[in-house]
């Protein structure tokens, strides 16, 4: 199932809570978009219904997240910088401008953090 609560942790939790009520011990894994507010939101309906075993990813490197990581509240996030979004972007424009074949998808670097290695990426980028 997929759907979108919007970055509020009240709804996500709601959402969160729906979903383990429909799918019961069948719902093994949450990704989220946000590592924030969505994530928090997950975490704490998850927390409420003592289910330790669903699998919960983010996108980010906030602040927030890391430390839902690092408190074994979330199990991932991930770490894509802001400098890289930029480059990439400037590079393929520069690739591009000089007649050079661009693919149609660029994908940027990213890292996975967990709580092993959560304390390498502070500060938080966001």
């Amino acid at each position: 199932d997929a759907q979108a609560p919007g970055f509020e942790a009240d709804k996500t939790m709601q959402l969160v809570s729906d979903w383990l009520t429909r799918f019961g011990k069948d719902l093994k894994g949450i990704c989220a978009a946000d590592d924030s507010s969505q994530a928090l939101g997950i975490a704490e309906a998850l927390k409420k219904a003592g289910r330790q075993d669903v699998m919960v990813i983010a996108a980010g490197n906030s602040k927030v997240g890391m430390d839902a990581v690092k408190a074994g509240d979330i199990m991932y996030i991930t770490y894509q910088t802001s400098e890289g979004d930029g480059a990439l972007a400037i590079k393929t424009a520069a690739d591009w401008f000089n007649g050079l074949k661009v693919d149609s998808v660029r994908n940027i670097p990213k890292k996975l953090i967990d709580k092993s290695n959560v304390d390498q990426f502070y500060p938080a980028q966001w």
